[in-house]
C-alpha cells in the first residue's frame, strides 16, 4: 500500500513510502469471524454473538452492556433482547442518549436502564451494580466506555461466559497499550494488552471484528474449534496502522495511516512530528 506521505523538506522532496505489512490471519482461526452481520450493531457482531451463542448455552440469558448508547444505534444487545427474550442491563453514562435509552425500554421490565458512569470502586464498580440489582452473573458483558475499557475489566470479579471489549484498532499487533487509569481520558487499550487480560483472567479470544475482541471462558474454548487464536492468526487491520522510523540524521518519517481517525480524518503533517529543526537533522551529535 502506497502513501503520499508529502514534503518532509523545505526544500519540497516528497517521499513515497511502501508498507508492505504481512497478513498473517490463518482460515481456521477466521471461521467466527466470518459469522459478521448487523442487526443493530456497527461492525457485524450482532452475527457473531449469535453464532458464539448457538454453540455455548446461556445460564440465565442476561447480557450487560456499558456504554450502551441510546440502547438501539450500534447496540450489541438488543438483538438478544428483542429477538431472543433476554433480560439485560444496560448502562449509559450521557443523560441524553440515557434518556433515549430509558425511554425505548419503558415498558420492558426485563430491561434494566442505568444513567451510571462504570468506575473501578465504589458503589458504581460493575460487580456492585449487579449485586445491587440483585442479579445474577450475566451471560455476556459488553464493555464499551471508550477509554477505561481494559481497567474496567480488570477490576470485575464477577465471570461472564462472553465478554465482547472495545480496543483502540490503530495500535499494531505488535505492540501492548494500555490507557492509564483515568477516566477523563478516551484512548483505549490495544488488542494485545486484551488478550495479555484476557488469559490472566481465564479467558480465550474466539473472534474480531474492526473495533470489538469476543472472548469466552477458557473451559468452552474448545467447543469452538479453534486451533491458533494468537493475535496474528486473528486479526490484521494495516489500513489503519502507522509506522515511525528514524533516519540516521534524526529525521522521523510516517508510514502507513497518516490520518488522525477521531479528528474527522485530518491529515498528519510529518514535519508536525519532527523533535529537530531542519538545521539539526544530520550525522553526528
Amino acid at each position: 500500500m502506497l502513501y503520499d506521505q508529502g514534503p518532509l523538506f523545505k526544500g519540497g522532496e516528497m517521499p513515497v513510502l511502501e508498507v508492505q505489512a504481512t497478513d498473517r490471519r490463518k482460515a481456521g482461526s477466521l471461521w467466527l469471524s466470518r459469522q459478521a452481520a448487523n442487526v443493530t450493531s456497527q461492525d457485524g457482531e450482532d452475527g457473531i454473538i449469535a453464532e458464539i451463542f448457538n454453540i455455548i448455552q446461556p445460564r440465565h440469558k442476561l447480557c450487560v452492556e456499558f456504554g450502551a448508547h441510546d440502547g438501539l444505534s450500534g447496540s450489541n444487545s438488543w438483538q438478544l433482547i428483542q429477538r431472543l427474550g433476554w433480560n439485560a442491563m444496560l448502562i449509559e453514562a450521557d443523560k441524553t442518549r440515557f434518556a433515549e435509552l430509558a425511554a425505548r425500554y419503558a415498558n420492558q421490565p426485563g430491561v434494566r436502564a442505568l444513567n451510571k458512569q462504570v468506575e473501578l470502586e465504589g458503589e458504581n464498580r460493575i460487580d456492585n451494580l449487579l449485586g445491587s440489582a440483585d442479579l445474577p452473573t450475566p451471560d455476556m458483558m459488553v464493555i464499551d466506555v471508550d477509554g477505561m475499557d481494559w481497567h474496567i475489566w480488570s477490576s470485575m470479579v464477577c465471570r461472564p461466559l462472553v465478554v465482547v471489549v472495545e480496543f483502540n484498532h490503530t495500535v499494531p499487533n505488535d505492540v501492548l497499550f494500555i490507557q492509564d487509569p483515568n477516566p477523563s481520558l478516551n484512548q483505549g487499550s490495544s488488542l494485545r494488552a486484551f488478550i495479555e487480560l484476557g488469559r490472566q483472567k481465564g479467558y480465550e479470544l474466539v473472534a474480531t471484528t474492526i473495533t470489538n475482541a469476543f472472548f469466552v471462558v477458557g473451559e468452552l474454548f474448545g467447543d469452538f474449534k479453534i486451533d491458533d487464536n494468537g493475535i496474528d492468526s486473528m486479526y490484521f487491520n494495516e489500513a489503519w496502522w502507522s509506522w515511525i522510523f528514524q533516519g540516521y540524521d534524526g529525521t522521523l518519517f510516517l508510514a502507513g495511516n497518516n490520518k488522525l481517525i477521531w479528528k474527522n480524518m485530518l491529515t498528519i503533517d510529518p514535519e508536525d512530528i519532527q523533535p529537530l529543526p531542519h538545521h539539526l537533522r544530520k550525522m553526528g551529535g
